[in-house]
């Protein structure tokens, strides 16, 4: 009895192992479409409420950290399984090899475009450059 119900033990915790990956799986797969939603969401907003200054540097800051946002849901889309036409083993291959190095520029592009969005917002804010 003692090898039988060692066995069962390896059995349960090899299916506990494998539910536990699913899950990790499936909210990797959640954070990713809740970021891509993240992006654009921010992206509208600061489309929507543009600076009121005139100071052209200012304008010229926001319109990069506009095209970054842009390139950040791009990237994020892409993440997500977007951009594919065929699901076959080795377009997934491909993109699986791609992926660690768009995420890490996504990151990167995601936290210069909101540095440099929360800067310009908040010199417009107090008035800086004249209107």
């Amino acid at each position: 009895m003692n090898e039988n119900s060692s066995e069962n033990i390896k059995k349960e915790l090899k299916r506990a192992e494998i539910e536990w990956d699913l899950e990790r799986l499936r909210n990797i797969y959640k954070f990713d479409f809740f970021f891509a939603g993240l992006v654009f969401a921010i992206f509208s907003f600061a489309v929507q409420f543009p600076i009121k200054s005139y100071c052209i540097y200012l304008r010229i800051a926001e319109g990069i950290s506009w095209v970054l946002f842009l390139a950040v849901g791009i990237c994020a889309l892409y993440v997500c399984g977007g951009f594919l036409t065929k699901h076959t083993l080795r377009t997934l291959e491909k993109r699986n090899e791609y992926l660690p190095k768009i995420r890490s520029w996504m990151w990167k592009f995601f936290v210069g475009a909101v540095g440099i969005l929360t800067i310009v917002k908040i010199i417009d804010l107090i008035y800086i450059c004249p209107k």
